[in-house]
C-alpha cells in the first residue's frame, strides 16, 4: 500500500497568484510504494488516481539525486534578488 509523504497545491508558472482565474495550479505529490518513490502531478480540480495525471517511479538512489538538485536549485535562489523570498503560494 502506498504512503504519501508530500501533497500539496503548486501555483502556475505561468500565473502565480491565478489573477486571470484560469491557472488554479497543479497537485504535486511524492509517495513510497513497494520500495519505489512515486511523483505524481496534475490538473489540482482532478484526483491523482484517475484522469490527466502524471505519474513517475524513482527508485531510491534516484531519489536521492533528486533531492541533491532541489537543495542545490534551493541554495542558488536564496542567492538571487538580494536574498528577498517570494511569498508562500503552496496551499493544501
Amino acid at each position: 500500500m502506498a504512503s504519501n509523504f508530500y501533497d500539496r497545491i503548486l501555483p502556475d508558472y505561468g500565473d502565480l497568484d491565478n489573477e486571470t482565474g484560469r491557472c488554479p495550479g497543479f497537485t504535486l505529490g511524492v509517495r513510497e510504494n513497494d520500495g519505489g518513490i512515486g511523483l505524481y502531478m496534475g490538473p489540482s480540480k482532478e484526483d491523482p488516481d484517475h484522469g490527466s495525471y502524471y505519474n513517475a517511479f524513482l527508485n531510491p538512489a534516484e531519489a536521492e539525486e533528486l533531492v541533491s538538485a532541489l537543495q542545490q536549485a534551493i541554495s542558488r535562489a536564496r542567492t538571487k534578488k538580494g536574498g528577498l523570498a517570494h511569498p508562500r503560494r503552496v496551499r493544501r
